[in-house]
């Protein structure tokens, strides 16, 4: 994959609110140590979040509900954040993010925004005039070598990570509270859907972990199911990504062409430094049944692994991001990684 891993990390009340009304001045943070009954166990949430990865994801909106253009200082932090912003930050904000962060990436759209004045080694800005996060999380992987990342967002936001099929874990802390309100932030707001066709915009999801922790909180685990309903890969993409209905052997095959067969082995032969014969060159697809030929058959190590996980593609692979063998796949034919997702 060429972008990170990324976790949807909350604390969210038990009918899904991350806040605990409709107003800025209301905020879970804030609220949740103050109530009896919920603020014996919400530490327990910041000691997990101790444990979440070296990049974190958030909003300006969030951070200036948080005080950040208000708070002094703090001190330099080993976690680097990325913060989507237009409006919301001020220069103070900024500053604040650059004093707090090993290195502070702005996703902005605002071309006049504070952080253009602030001259800050470790400030990093990345302008698009149109907001599209796939394109910031790669150049965050391409630029850093950011390879997991925590998004700890709004509703609104969180949802747009959804619909672009960009959440790959979720894990959440469920506070022992009903909230309430339809104007209420919720774990995944933003655009409702109206058609049965739009269904494999939906997050289907695994669990992996449902632990009781103390004081009736909760924590639930779960990894994103990559095949949604509605989207199923396609027979003909291999494990790996690659489109076997475009590759020349299985083409030859399919129509028994023998001057394709003798075109292919010769390029094979050249590419790989050993004599591949037109005799070799018969493949039906790397995970169809029928005939394959001898690499993919008996040498294709991502086949091989792939089967033994007993996994439909890598796209099921919790390793898929950091798979070396895939990379070396997808960083030559990066169409490959889009055929997985």
């Amino acid at each position: 994959m060429t972008r990170p891993t990324t976790t949807l990390f909350m604390l969210m009340s038990v009918d899904g609110k991350i806040s605990t009304g409709a107003s800025d001045a209301l905020d879970v943070d804030k609220d949740f140590p103050k109530i009896q009954g919920l603020k014996e166990g919400v530490g327990q949430y910041y000691e997990i979040e101790q444990t979440t990865d070296l990049w974190s994801f958030n909003s300006g909106r969030v951070q200036e509900k948080m005080g950040a253009n208000e708070k002094p200082f703090p001190q330099k932090t080993p976690v680097s954040f990325v913060l989507l912003d237009n409006t919301h930050l001020t220069e103070h904000g900024v500053r604040y993010f650059c004093a707090r962060s090993k290195e502070f990436v702005l996703f902005t759209s605002n071309k006049n925004h504070p952080a253009y004045g602030v001259k800050e080694d470790n400030l990093h800005i990345f302008y698009q005039e149109k907001l599209d996060l796939k394109e910031g999380l790669e150049w965050l992987y391409k630029k850093f070598g950011c390879e997991r990342i925590t998004i700890q967002s709004g509703g609104t936001l969180n949802g747009l990570f959804l619909r672009e099929k960009l959440f790959d874990f979720v894990d959440l802390v469920v506070a022992p509270v009903l909230v309430g309100g339809k104007d209420t932030a919720t774990l995944i707001d933003g655009k409702s859907l109206l058609s049965e066709d739009e269904l494999s915009s939906l997050g289907v999801m695994k669990l992996l972990e449902c632990k009781v922790l103390k004081d009736s909180y909760l924590r639930l685990r779960y990894e994103v199911v990559k095949e949604n309903p509605g989207k199923k890969v396609k027979d003909y993409i291999a494990y790996c990504g690659l489109d076997c209905e475009t590759c020349e052997a299985r083409i030859a095959t399919k129509n028994n062409d023998d001057t394709l067969r003798e075109s292919v082995a010769k390029k094979w032969s050249e590419f790989n430094k050993v004599e591949i014969t037109p005799q070799m060159i018969n493949c039906e697809g790397c995970r169809t049944g029928g005939i394959k030929t001898a690499y993919c058959e008996y040498l294709c190590s991502i086949r091989q692994c792939a089967k033994v996980k007993k996994i439909d593609t890598c796209g099921n692979c919790e390793r898929m991001n950091s798979c070396d063998k895939l990379k070396m796949i997808t960083m030559h034919n990066p169409k490959a990684i889009d055929n997985l997702r």
